[in-house]
């Protein structure tokens, strides 16, 4: 019998029906299927990403499905993913496959800056259910389970720090809409989730752990507008510097925002800048 391990975290509320649908697919070919939270399977889970090693180290791993110990290529949102899954369990070679480039260009709206607190908290989680930059939208159960899973998730860095992040909201007739999100937590928090982190215990060190921006808007001036207005903002107690990983063009977009090369990570870097001072670039 097959058997498929699946390691994700909590703070993504897409995972809950991502997971429903991997087990419906591994139940489907007669495959054994377990569910690993990493924060809370920590030792299980790390030995499987530690056979994909840029997962946890140079990449995010939200979620990652790993068939007989393979890792599965791509993202559950992908849609080729569920051919690459069924691949590994039936034996066929996964096939190679190009990444398009995420369209370019959209509007730069106008928008409003606000911190990721218990106030809105729902906001933010539903950038990633109902904005997601990628168009989909959950199904409805699955969208309820992950909304719970992480605002429990969230209030989880809540204790921890008073500010979970960042929102870009452009007003609408309906309310304000989230177009831009950007969350972080200490890093001890964030390597307990599996989040690239730097090295080292990370004391006074908010990790940066979500950069995303709606489809239809200008990316680079949305991001680097809210990159900016959350770190020349008063730090948060106790905090005094803020990390990041990236690659390519969003590496060179922390860079503008006033981060400086710490790491290499393979193709990709650690970065870092002080909180709550204005970048004089």
């Amino acid at each position: 019998m097959h058997e498929v391990k699946v390691v994700y975290t909590p703070h993504c509320p897409w995972n809950p029906g991502f997971l429903r649908a991997m087990r419906h697919w591994a139940e489907e070919a007669g495959a054994s299927f377990r569910a690993l939270d990493i924060s809370q399977s920590p030792d299980e889970a790390r030995e499987l990403l530690r056979r994909a090693p840029e997962l946890g180290r140079s990449r995010q791993a939200h979620i990652a499905a790993f068939v007989d110990g393979e890792l599965v290529p791509g993202h559950p949102a992908d849609p080729e993913y569920k051919d690459n899954f069924m691949a590994l369990l039936e034996g066929r070679p996964v096939p190679e496959r190009s990444r398009e480039e995420p369209p370019r260009g959209g509007e730069a709206p106008a928008v409003r800056y606000v911190p990721i607190n218990p106030r809105t908290l729902d906001l933010a989680i539903d950038f990633c259910l109902l904005y997601h930059p990628s168009g989909m939208w959950p199904e409805a159960k699955a969208a309820n389970a992950g909304r719970e899973a992480a605002r429990r998730a969230l209030a989880e860095v809540l204790e921890a720090v008073p500010v979970a992040g960042y929102l870009a909201l452009r007003p609408s007739s309906g309310g304000p809409e989230p177009v831009a999100l950007l969350k972080w937590m200490p890093r001890p928090l964030a390597r307990a989730h599996g989040y690239v982190t730097g090295e080292g215990d990370g004391d006074g060190v908010l990790t940066l752990v979500c950069l995303e921006a709606t489809g239809g808007v200008d990316r680079e001036a949305v991001l680097e507008g809210l990159l900016r207005a959350a770190l020349e903002e008063a730090a948060p107690p106790g905090y005094h510097t803020v990390e990041a990983c990236a690659r390519g063009e969003t590496a060179s977009l922390y860079r503008r925002a006033g981060f400086s090369a710490v790491e290499e990570r393979g193709e990709a870097l650690i970065l870092s800048r002080p909180l709550g001072v204005r970048d004089r670039g």
